[in-house]
C-alpha cells in the first residue's frame, strides 16, 4: 500500500544535478537525478517526486538575482517570509486589523461565489468547477486584470532580391551630391575624330 506524503528538504545551496518535467495543471515533477550529484545527496530527490514550491533565500543575493527571480515568478501564485521594523502598538494593531481585513474579505467572496447562479458559470461552453468558480470570483471582485499576452514583433516585409539582377555598383553620395542632379558621367570608347 502506497502512502503519498509532503517532504521539506534542508536549506542548502547548490540544488544541481536533477531534471524535471511536466508542467501547467499537470505539475512539475522531477524526471532525472544524477547519482552523487547534490540534488541526491543534500536533498535526497527521486525521480517522480512532485516539486510543490521551492524557496529561495534572499541573504546574500545579489540585486540582480532577486530582481529576475521575483520578475520571473509575477504571474505564479507566492508566499513571501518577511522581517519588518515595526513602531509601537499602534502600527502593531494596523498590522492585525489588516490580516483580519484579509479573513473577511476570503469569507465575502466564498458567500459571493456560492450565491452566483449555476448559468453564470459557463466559460466557452465548459463547466466550471467549485475551485475555478472561486478563483473567478476572486479575480472578478478584486480586479486582477489577465495575465499580459507576450509582446508580438511585427517585422517589416522587405520584397525577395533573389531573381533580381544587381545592376553594377552603386556610388554613395555625400550630402552635397544628394541635392544635385544625377549626371551620368559617359566617358568615350570610340571618338568620332579618329
Amino acid at each position: 500500500e502506497t502512502m503519498e506524503v509532503t517532504l521539506k528538504t534542508e536549506v542548502e545551496a547548490g540544488a544541481s544535478g536533477f531534471s524535471v518535467t511536466g508542467g501547467g495543471n499537470e505539475g512539475i515533477f522531477i524526471k532525472k537525478v544524477l547519482k552523487e550529484s547534490p540534488a541526491s545527496k543534500i536533498f535526497s530527490l527521486r525521480e517522480g517526486d512532485q516539486l510543490l514550491s521551492a524557496t529561495i533565500f534572499f541573504d546574500n543575493i545579489k540585486y540582480e538575482d532577486a530582481l529576475k527571480i521575483l520578475q520571473y515568478s509575477e504571474p505564479y501564485r507566492v508566499q513571501f517570509s518577511l522581517k519588518r521594523k515595526i513602531a509601537g502598538k499602534e502600527e502593531l494593531e494596523h498590522i492585525h486589523s489588516a490580516a483580519q481585513y484579509k479573513k473577511e474579505r476570503i469569507s465575502q467572496e466564498k458567500e459571493l461565489s456560492e450565491s452566483i447562479p449555476e448559468e453564470t458559470l459557463h466559460v466557452s461552453g465548459k463547466a466550471i468547477s467549485e475551485e475555478d468558480r472561486e478563483t473567478l470570483i476572486v479575480s472578478q471582485r478584486i480586479g486582477r486584470s489577465k495575465r499580459p499576452k507576450k509582446d508580438r514583433l511585427s517585422w517589416p516585409k522587405f520584397q525577395s532580391i533573389k531573381n533580381k539582377r544587381i545592376l553594377g555598383h552603386r556610388r554613395s553620395h555625400s550630402t552635397s551630391d544628394a541635392y544635385e542632379p544625377a549626371i551620368q558621367d559617359i566617358s568615350p570608347t570610340s571618338t568620332d575624330t579618329e
